[in-house]
């Protein structure tokens, strides 16, 4: 009797291997997609100094919290004080050059100033309702502090009142003062 021999080429394997591990992977496996946030405004008008300040910051500011020694600590705040020049620096340069390129056009210097103050910015952080209730507890926070001082008032007027002619009149010691003596024509 003679054996059969079944040949299969490596080829034919690993391609079957590989679908059967994707098709695997792909059914109890998520896809992970990551995306990558947007630059934020502000980078715009950033110089390369500034960004490379920036991140020189950041680096001795985690290793001052990691040590918690004096000297990186100095180093830090000299990193701080160099980069917020630089960012300074770059933003004034930033908007010089941009109203100077609106030179004639009065509306668009306008529109230019209007975006460095931040008139249009509003915030969107909370809700109306959330706003309501804020400004309420504020409103509720100084109305107790004045209702507590007025109360604080009120008990102080409630205590009789001391009276002044109720206190006796300290002694005079010294000289006595006569009128001076009457004068006839």
């Amino acid at each position: 009797m003679r054996k059969s021999v079944i040949i299969v080429q490596p080829n034919v394997y690993v391609e079957r291997l590989d679908s059967v591990l994707s098709e695997l992977l792909d059914k109890y496996t998520a896809v992970r997609t990551c995306r990558r946030r947007p630059p934020k405004k502000i980078s715009r008008w950033l110089s390369d100094e500034a960004v490379t300040a920036k991140r020189l910051r950041r680096r001795l500011e985690r290793q001052w919290r990691s040590t918690g020694s004096d000297t990186d600590r100095v180093k830090y705040r000299q990193a701080c004080r160099q980069a917020n020049r630089l960012i300074n620096e770059s933003r004034t340069s930033h908007f010089k050059r941009r109203i100077e390129s609106a030179a004639g056009d009065w509306k668009q210097r306008w529109r230019i100033a209007n975006e460095h103050l931040h008139s249009r910015d509003t915030d969107k952080t909370r809700t109306d309702t959330e706003n309501s209730h804020l400004s309420k507890s504020f409103a509720d926070y100084f109305a107790s502090k004045l209702s507590i001082g007025l109360a604080a008032i009120g008990a102080l007027r409630s205590t009789p009142p001391i009276l002044l002619s109720t206190l006796p009149d300290p002694l005079h010691v010294g000289h006595t003062i006569d009128p001076p003596p009457c004068q006839s024509t």
